[in-house]
């Protein structure tokens, strides 16, 4: 029998709580329930208070998050090769990000709520 994983990513954009393990993703479910399938320290981001065309140009034309990466490399679509982010890099939407890179990208976002579970819970920043 296969062990059950866990999402490793929570996040709400403007549509909804969703959640990420490696390749599996859900949406439409609610905080708690993720919360209760999480890993201890998944990243939980809350991007509600986020403007809509900023949120719009980083995250949704932006990189997909790609579990499977090592955390802090990018796989740049055009140039195929997977390489550490530069601090003032451009993505677009056929590029993807390990989790670390990520969360820097979503960091940036003026209103963005970031936290992490912790027993159970989330402690937000």
């Amino acid at each position: 029998m296969r062990q059950k994983e866990n999402y490793a990513i929570i996040g709400r954009g403007k549509a909804g709580w969703h959640a990420q393990l490696k390749n599996i993703s859900s949406s439409g479910g609610s905080l708690e329930k993720y919360i209760s399938e999480a890993i201890e320290n998944c990243l939980v981001y809350d991007a509600d208070s986020v403007d809509y065309d900023i949120f719009w140009d980083s995250v949704v034309k932006g990189p997909m998050l790609d579990l499977n990466l090592s955390p802090n490399t990018v796989h740049k679509f055009i140039e195929n090769v997977v390489r550490a982010p530069q601090s003032d890099e451009n993505y677009n939407g056929f590029d993807k990000v390990g989790i670390e890179a990520f969360e820097k990208l979503l960091r940036k976002l003026p209103g963005i709520k970031m936290g992490r579970v912790n027993n159970g819970q989330v402690v937000w920043e």
